[in-house]
This record gives structure tokens, sequence and C-alpha cells, in this order.
């Protein structure tokens, strides 16, 4: 993750310079630092992840992503 790699070296280089290399902005990076913002949307995902392959397992690996969709939906 970009922020991430800033944050780690932040003692290297400044955050301007670091997030105009990964073409992000520093006040984005500053908003990520102060409300976690995008580790957020990473544990929502990694949730998901783990929904989307229960179902899978459930039905034997057949269902594809419509169905796995309608599934997420009913749930």
């Amino acid at each position: 993750m970009v922020y991430r790699f800033i944050s780690e070296h932040k003692n290297q280089y400044t955050i301007r310079e670091t997030a105009g290399v990964f073409g992000v902005s520093s006040s984005a990076y500053y908003k990520w630092v102060k409300h976690g913002v995008f580790d957020r949307r990473s544990q929502r995902d990694a949730e998901l992840v783990r929904l989307i392959r229960k179902i899978q397992l459930q039905h034997q690996g057949r269902y594809g992503s419509l169905r796995i969709r309608e599934a997420l939906r009913n749930d």
C-alpha cells in the first residue's frame, strides 16, 4: 500500500516527495494517518473475499460471479 510505504520512509524522504512519486496528494496521506480510511476499506475487502470463498466452498466451486453476487445480496 502506498500510504504505508510513505509512512515507513518518512524519515528518509519528505511526505510531499514520496507522495508525488506515487501520484497521490500529501493531504490524502494525512487523511489516511488521521482517520485510517484506507485500512477500513481493506478490512471490508478482506471480509468480502472471505464471504465469496465461503459461498464457493458451499457450492463446490460451481457458482460464478452472477450467482455469487445474488448470494451476497440475499445474506
